[in-house]
């Protein structure tokens, strides 16, 4: 005899429902905050420092840059007027070229021609490769000079101003100087052209926009100047 025995066919494990870690609400504890904000201000002391100094680094290069091209021009200014250099010019050089009567004793008006740029039909036109950011961040208005050009050098067995003497007076209006051909006069050791501020020894107290400079030089240890030669050297700061 057979005996047939009922399984069921609905008979399934079950598992236990999950069980569920309930984290408290309420976001970052204060001891939590308080430490992420002192490592952030750890990290901006940290980099405030490194973004100036790139700062400066580039501030110097841009003006080294366009020191040589000033030098460019003025060489093909020598070349164009029998070696004679630019001028008479003014010792406080500002970034401008134009029509106005006061830009006569300005190095622009001279090297603009040379420096790819049209006639003045205007004033007052800003040349922006006269300038560089460090000057513009202290004188945002340009009413100091950027550059100081040198009022004496030796040669011909004496010191002269090699850029000429600018005067209001007619009667006081010196040439520059023949710089191109003087067999005594080392270019690569002649300072025409400096970066300038107040601690400068250039500065003598009796130039009205003396006030008007950095109390220290604008590129930290160096100034940079050009040379007679044309080169463009970063010179420390005595």
């Amino acid at each position: 005899m057979t005996f047939y025995y009922p399984v069921s066919t609905s008979s399934r494990r079950t598992s236990a429902p999950p069980k569920y870690r309930w984290l408290p609400a309420g976001g970052f504890s204060l001891v939590e905050l308080l430490s992420v904000i002192a490592v952030l201000a750890v990290l901006v002391c940290l980099l405030v420092p490194v973004i100036s100094s790139m700062r400066i680094r580039a501030s110097s290069t841009t003006s080294a840059s366009n020191l040589r091209a000033i030098g460019v021009a003025m060489h093909m200014y020598m070349q164009e007027h029998q070696g004679y250099l630019p001028g008479p010019i003014i010792n406080g050089q500002r970034p401008f070229y134009g029509t106005h009567p006061s830009l006569d004793r300005n190095l622009p008006n001279f090297l603009y021609p040379y420096m790819g740029l049209p006639e003045p039909r205007e004033r007052v036109i800003l040349m922006e490769a006269f300038t560089f950011p460090e000057y513009l961040t202290h004188d945002p208005d340009m009413t100091g000079p950027v550059y100081f050009a040198t009022s004496s050098l030796t040669f011909g067995g004496r010191r002269k101003n090699p850029w000429g003497y600018a005067s209001s007076d007619p009667a006081k209006v010196g040439s520059p100087s023949m710089l191109m051909y003087e067999t005594d006069v080392d270019a690569s050791t002649a300072m025409l052209l400096t970066e300038i501020d107040q601690q400068s020894p250039l500065i003598n107290g009796s130039q009205g926009w003396s006030s008007v400079l950095p109390e220290k030089p604008y590129h930290g240890d160096i100034r940079n100047q050009l040379y007679l030669d044309g080169s463009v050297r970063a010179v420390d700061v005595e």
